[in-house]
């Protein structure tokens, strides 16, 4: 018995091991997100992928291969949106932002370079973040 508990922790554990996105929890000031700011390291653009996103959809996004379903929750869940820093053809880090946080999955599947990547969200209600032009 206690074999085949050690063999399902040890399934379990190589499951999780995959997995290189990080949850974050983002900030607003005065209703307005620079993740500029609050995203680390060196990128250039970022990139949304909405709830069910697939390694396809990573991939005709970014222009190269990426494999995210290894590395997020992001195709089977609904409550998040993957949120990917990239410099030049290659993904910098991911992050998992919750949808209560706030809900980028209205725009769609979509980059932002650097300087472009503000958003704003409503004073009430749910928190749908608009793309400020």
């Amino acid at each position: 018995m206690s074999a085949l508990l050690l063999v399902i922790l040890l399934l379990l554990l190589a499951g999780c091991a995959d997995r290189s996105s990080e949850s974050l929890r983002l900030e607003t000031r005065d209703g307005i997100v620079d993740l500029a700011e609050q995203l680390p390291g060196e990128w250039k653009r970022v990139c949304l992928l909405p709830p069910y996103s697939t390694n396809r959809m990573a991939s005709d996004l970014l222009g190269f291969e990426y494999n995210i379903e290894s590395r997020s929750r992001i195709v089977s869940s609904d409550s998040i949106t993957l949120l990917l820093t990239v410099d030049g053809r290659s993904v910098v880090d991911g992050f998992e932002i919750g949808r209560r946080n706030i809900d980028f999955s209205s725009l769609g599947t979509v980059c932002y370079g650097r300087g472009e990547a503000t958003f704003t969200l409503p004073d009430q209600g749910w928190p749908h973040a608009r793309h400020v032009n």
